[in-house]
């Protein structure tokens, strides 16, 4: 015959487990509502995504002419340039490498998606010639690790850009 004390340990069994990965879930869902977070700069940021002629893709950073997005310059009509140069793809992917798509977890990342870069989406260049320091802007190459993309590092390439540096974030099919 079978232990009375079986039929009662079934529901913690199962009740336990259940209640956690609801809890878990919905934390998780609710810790990314307002994220990322997108620093402040003090001056205008852009982004251009380049493919080379081996293939490779390359997104810029670079300080762009002080104009907005509401702006009635030569830029208008212009976008903020997403977080994600493919969006849901680009999101889930970075989530795929971590392992979260194997435990349902994509959604962690998912915010990214829709994001914004903050940098206003091939904006036209500022002008170094009439800059304070009459100097071409230093150049960062940023080579990403294994797994990683030209994404994963938007913001601080942002900030690169508006303190004057052109960012040249690299694509590589490795992974």
């Amino acid at each position: 015959l079978i232990d009375p004390q079986f039929y009662h340990a079934i529901p913690n069994t199962i009740t336990y487990p259940t209640a956690f990965i609801a809890a878990f879930r919905t934390g998780a869902a609710v810790s990314v509502i307002n994220q990322p977070r997108m620093p402040s700069i003090d001056s205008s940021a852009g982004s251009a995504v380049l493919r080379l002629p081996s293939g490779t893709r390359v997104r810029l950073f670079y300080p762009a002419a002080n104009c907005t997005e509401t702006s009635t310059s030569a830029t208008e009509g212009s976008q903020m340039a997403p977080y994600c140069t493919n969006g849901r793809q680009t999101s889930d992917g970075m989530a795929a490498m971590v392992g979260f798509g194997l435990l349902g977890l994509s959604f962690l990342l998912g915010h990214l998606a829709d994001a914004s870069s903050g940098c206003i989406q091939n904006a036209p260049m500022i002008d170094s010639a009439n800059s304070k320091s009459n100097n071409t802007p230093p150049l960062l190459i940023y080579s990403h690790g294994y797994g990683g993309n030209m994404d994963m590092a938007t913001y601080f390439f942002r900030t690169m850009a508006s303190k004057g540096m052109i960012v040249a974030a690299i694509e590589h099919t490795d992974g």
